[in-house]
C-alpha cells in the first residue's frame, strides 16, 4: 500500500522514508566507519538488497550504497564532505548518471565533455535512467576531459542542467533523462578518476540490483505456491496438479540459483577475490535470465488476475524486467563474463 501510494502520488522520493532507512545507516552500509558509515560488508548489503526487492522498495537505495564508497574515496575531502554528509544522513540524495544511449553502462566510453574556459569549466551532453533524478540535489557523473576520465560533480539547480522523468516500465522506481547544456561546474568539482574505480562502483551497483532481483524472485515464489493452494480449477486446488508442481520448483530452484551466485560474488568481493568483477557479472546473468523467467511463471500460474492493476504479481514482473536492464543486461554480462575467463585462460 505504501508503494502504491508512492506511485500514485509522483512526488518521487518520500523525504520521511528516506531520513528514516539513513537514520538506520543504510546510504553508508559501505562506508568505513572513519568517513561516516557503517562499515558493513557486501555480503550485509546484499542481504539489505534482497529485502528491498522483496518489498519492492521505491526509493535509490542500492544506488546509493554503491556510489557512497566512492565519494568517500575522492581525495578533497571538503567536497567529499560536502556530498557524503548529507548523503549519509538523509538530508540529501545523490543521482548517479552513467547510462548513455551509445555506450550503455560503460567506465569508459563516454560522450559527455567537460570544456575548459579562462576561469571555469562547462559540461555537455547527456545521461539516461538516473534513478531518483528529479529528488537529488547533487548529480555525479562520469565524462571527458580532453583524453582523461573524469568524476564530475553539479548541484541542482544549475543553468543548463534538465531532468526529465523518463516512462519506464517499473513504476516502482523513478528514472530521469538528464541534459547538460554547457552546465558550469566548479574545476574543485571535477576528479580525475581511473576507469577501474568506476567500473567498481559499477560492479557494486550492479549485484546490488541482482540481489533485489532475488528478493523480488523469493516473493513471487511465496505468492504464487499460495495460490496455487488456494485456486480451485476443475474441482480441484491448482497445486494439485503435477504440472503446476514442477513450474513453481522451477521458479524456486532458480530463484536459489540467483541467490548463491549473488552470495558468491559478495563474498569475492569481501574477500578483495580478483574474479570479483566476473562473478558479479555471473550473478547479474544469472539474475536478467531466471528473474524474467520467474516473473513470467508467476504471471502464468496467476493467469487473468495477475494482469490486474489490482494484483501486485505484475509490479514485481515489472521490476524483475527492469533489474535485468539496470547496469547491464544480459547479453552485456555475458561478455564480460566470456572475456574474463578468456583472458584468464590467455594468462
Amino acid at each position: 500500500s505504501a508503494l502504491r501510494s508512492t506511485i500514485d502520488s509522483g512526488a518521487g522520493v518520500d523525504r520521511g522514508a528516506w531520513s528514516a532507512v539513513a537514520a538506520l545507516g543504510w546510504p553508508g552500509l559501505l562506508v568505513s566507519e572513519s568517513d561516516g558509515g557503517a562499515g558493513g560488508t557486501w555480503m550485509d548489503a546484499v542481504l539489505l538488497s534482497e529485502e528491498c526487492g522483496r518489498a519492492l522498495y521505491p526509493h535509490p537505495l542500492a544506488v546509493s550504497m554503491a556510489l557512497a564508497p566512492m565519494i568517500a574515496a575522492m581525495p578533497q575531502q571538503t567536497v567529499a564532505a560536502s556530498v557524503l554528509a548529507p548523503m549519509l544522513n538523509g538530508s540529501a540524495i545523490v543521482g548517479w548518471a552513467v547510462a548513455e544511449l551509445a555506450s550503455g553502462w560503460s567506465a569508459t566510453e563516454t560522450t559527455v565533455r567537460v570544456r575548459e574556459h579562462d576561469d571555469s569549466l562547462s559540461v555537455e551532453g547527456q545521461k539516461w535512467f538516473v534513478e531518483g533524478g528529479d529528488s537529488a540535489s547533487t548529480i555525479v557523473l562520469h565524462a571527458r576531459q580532453g583524453g582523461e576520465l573524469v568524476l564530475v560533480i553539479l548541484g541542482i539547480p544549475s543553468s543548463g542542467l534538465t531532468l526529465t522523468p523518463s516512462q519506464t516500465i517499473d513504476p516502482s522506481r523513478r528514472l530521469c533523462h538528464l541534459e547538460l547544456d554547457g552546465v558550469i561546474a566548479e574545476k574543485a568539482s571535477v576528479f580525475s578518476v581511473t576507469a577501474e574505480e568506476v567500473q567498481q562502483a559499477l560492479d557494486g551497483a550492479a549485484l546490488l540490483t541482482a540481489a533485489d532481483a532475488v528478493g523480488a524472485c523469493a516473493r513471487l515464489v511465496e505468492m504464487t505456491v499460495n495460490y496455487a493452494e488456494q485456486r480451485v480449477a476443475f474441482g480441484r486446488r491448482i497445486a494439485e496438479y503435477q504440472v503446476i508442481k514442477h513450474r513453481c520448483a522451477d521458479m524456486f530452484s532458480w530463484t536459489e540459483t540467483i541467490g548463491a551466485a549473488v552470495r558468491a560474488a559478495a563474498d569475492a568481493l569481501d574477500r578483495g577475490d580478483p574474479s570479483a568483477s566476473r562473478l558479479v557479472s555471473a550473478a547479474k546473468l544469472l539474475a536478467a535470465d531466471l528473474g524474467v523467467r520467474v516473473a513470467g511463471e508467476a504471471l502464468q500460474i496467476h493467469a487473468g488476475i495477475g494482469f490486474t492493476w489490482d494484483h501486485d504479481v505484475h509490479l514485481y514482473l515489472r521490476r524483475l524486467h527492469a533489474d535485468a536492464t539496470l547496469f547491464g543486461d544480459g547479453a552485456v554480462h555475458a561478455d564480460r563474463v566470456f572475456a574474463a575467463l578468456c583472458a584468464g585462460q590467455a594468462s
